[in-house]
């Protein structure tokens, strides 16, 4: 793909971790451009939600699940699916 070929993402959602930062910003940057709905986490959520706002000024649906943005070292889920805005992850 070349830098001016473009794709759709609109009606696909998106999961980033580590949006706060560096490369993390960057993807989320693309998928929210593409059209994707997006799901962020981070540890930094001061960090995590500047990132949340860039994308919804390009009109991506974005949620920043507080569930997912972890101040703690280690976290375990158990295995048990998440619910956020746009559906279910499992």
């Amino acid at each position: 793909m070349t830098s001016t070929q473009t794709i759709s993402l609109a009606g696909k959602v998106a999961f980033v971790s580590g949006a706060s930062k560096g490369i993390g910003v960057a993807i989320a940057g693309v998928l929210a451009n593409a059209g994707a709905d997006l799901a962020l986490t981070a540890r930094n959520e001061e960090e995590l939600e500047h990132t949340a706002e860039a994308a919804r000024k390009v009109g991506a649906p974005t949620d920043t699940p507080p569930t997912l943005t972890q101040t703690d070292e280690h976290q375990e889920c158990g295995g048990d699916p998440f619910r956020y805005p746009f559906g279910v992850f499992n």
